[in-house]
Parts: C-alpha cells; sequence; structure tokens
C-alpha cells in the first residue's frame, strides 16, 4: 500500500510514530501536547531509570533529514537517554540510515531504531488497529471503505473463521476423505449412510 504521511499533521504524525514504536517494542510512549518539546515526541521510563526517546520527523528529503539532525544532537547529549528512536517520513537507504545512526551515536543503538517510510508502511501493514486509528492515512482508500461499508459481513466472517480453526484441533482424518472429496467435486452432493458408532460405509 502506497501512504501519504503529508496528510497528517506533525502532532498526529507524532502520535503514530508512538504508536508503532509502542507496538514493536511493547510500551506505552508518554504523549505530549504542541509547542517546544526540547527534542522528546515520545518518552517512557524502563525500569524506573531507562529513559526511551522518540523523536518524528516528517522530510521528503533524507539530506534535509540528515542536517537537521545535527541541531538534534546537543538535545540528546543534555538528555542522555538511554535508547533514542527516529522515526521520519523520509525513504531511508541502507547508507543513509547508517549515517544518521553516526549522527546520533551512542543514542541511537542500532539502524533498527529508525523508523523510515517503508518500515512504517510495512509495520502498519502488520497492525491494522493502528492503521485504521489514522485515518487521514486512508480516507481515500476503496479497500478501508468498503471494510467499513460491510464491517458487519467483515466481523462475521472472522468469527466463523475462528470457530473452524477451533474445530480443526479436533478434526480426525478419514480414509476415504479423497473418495469423498472427489465425488464433491463431481457432484456436489453425496450420500454417507451408516451407524455413526460403528464407522460408516463408502460414500454413494
Amino acid at each position: 500500500m502506497t501512504l501519504s504521511f503529508g496528510n497528517l499533521s506533525p502532532s498526529e504524525f507524532e502520535i503514530l510514530a508512538a504508536d508503532i514504536v509502542g507496538a514493536v517494542e511493547g510500551v506505552f510512549f508518554e504523549r505530549f501536547g504542541e509547542g517546544t518539546d526540547g527534542g522528546i515526541d515520545g518518552r517512557v521510563y524502563k525500569d524506573n531509570s531507562s529513559m526511551w526517546i522518540i523523536q518524528a520527523k516528517r522530510y521528503k528529503n533524507s539530506s534535509s533529514l540528515l542536517s537537521q539532525m545535527t541541531e538534534e544532537k546537543p538535545k540528546m547529549d543534555k538528555l542522555k537517554p538511554q535508547r533514542y528512536f527516529l522515526v521520519t517520513s523520509s525513504s531511508l537507504s541502507p547508507q543513509m540510515k547508517d549515517k544518521l545512526k553516526d549522527e546520533m551515536d551512542p543514542y541511537i543503538l542500532s539502524t533498527a531504531d529508525i523508523y523510515g517510510a517503508e518500515d512504517i508502511t510495512a509495520l502498519l501493514e502488520e497492525s491494522p488497529n493502528i492503521y485504521r486509528k489514522h485515518y487521514k492515512l486512508w480516507l481515500g482508500s476503496a479497500r478501508e471503505l468498503s471494510f467499513i461499508q460491510h464491517n458487519e459481513f467483515y466481523n462475521r466472517s472472522s468469527t466463523i473463521i475462528d470457530r473452524l480453526a477451533e474445530d480443526l484441533k479436533y478434526f480426525v482424518s478419514y480414509d476415504k476423505l479423497e473418495i469423498i472429496s472427489d465425488k464433491l467435486k463431481i457432484s456436489n452432493y453425496l450420500l454417507i449412510t451408516g451407524d455413526p458408532n460403528k464407522g460408516c460405509q463408502a460414500p454413494k
């Protein structure tokens, strides 16, 4: 899917960043209102001492983003977080991720803590609840509008699938199953006779 992060306001993009990183790391990040934030768009204290910080940057050009990070480094030198996550709308190459990590050393522990446009898109595909929450990302999407329109159908289908998955735990294969399957393909029906306690005869 193709997403336009420009549809989000700066504060909405910060919330999206906190939602995504929080889901990946299994923690809840504090979020803050608009205004001067000292480089903190999301924050969590691990074990009451280790501080993790998220910073969200909406840039189309990764070179401009790299230049901006030179101004962010002094802020982190004051805060000294144990871990720093950078989330950006820019498309990032492996080389650019390496440069960003070096620029924010030692706070970015690995390039995996840098989320570019492709990373965000992939993670949103794995987290439909977060995707649907940020409706400006998909407001023009025919797929999502169809989901809303037929929500009852999707919910009912999901329930049936869950029930079938549960029943499959108790499924025991039958030696004439292949014969049954072939007859159904040809005739669309079959008749199974016999005492269920004694097994059944070959299908007719």
